[in-house]
């Protein structure tokens, strides 16, 4: 089998979008991948209702403890169609990164998707990655260069 490469927030959206299949409620997807940015495992973490989903950096570091990844990419989807953050997603964001850099497992990116293509990727808009540079080199120069 092959494996599947995260090159850029485009292709988690894909990934995650293969995963979810009610739009209707909000999921959240964790996409963990090994030191050269290949998929070990994509999953969905939890499933919440029409405005609001359960997360907790437990839930999603458990999987990255136990099969080793390297990193992580994060989605979710907003039922109602936008894309922008609401406040708890940037709270939600900002303890996951926390989590990450003490676990020394960074989330490298947290993405929130619609059903149409929109998505809005909190990498892109420099809203994290500040400590992305103290991690594995590979992770460092793909994500560096290549996450736009």
């Amino acid at each position: 089998m092959k494996s599947i490469k995260v090159k850029n927030a485009r292709t988690a959206v894909k990934v995650a979008k293969s995963l979810i299949r009610d739009f209707d409620k909000e999921h959240v997807v964790g996409i963990y991948l090994n030191a050269e940015n290949d998929i070990k495992k994509a999953e969905i973490i939890g499933i919440g209702t029409l405005t609001a989903s359960l997360i907790h950096p437990r839930e999603v570091y458990k999987t990255a403890i136990r099969i080793s990844a390297a990193g992580i990419v994060l989605l979710h989807n907003h039922p109602t169609g936008g894309v922008e953050p609401s406040k708890d997603d940037i709270k939600i964001t900002k303890q996951l990164e926390k989590a990450g850099d003490f676990l020394n497992i960074p989330l490298l990116d947290h993405i929130i998707l619609c059903q149409r293509n929109n998505y809005y990727s909190f990498r892109a808009n420099k809203k994290i990655g500040k400590e992305v540079k103290k991690h594995a080199k590979l992770v460092r120069e793909y994500f560096d260069y290549n996450w736009k």
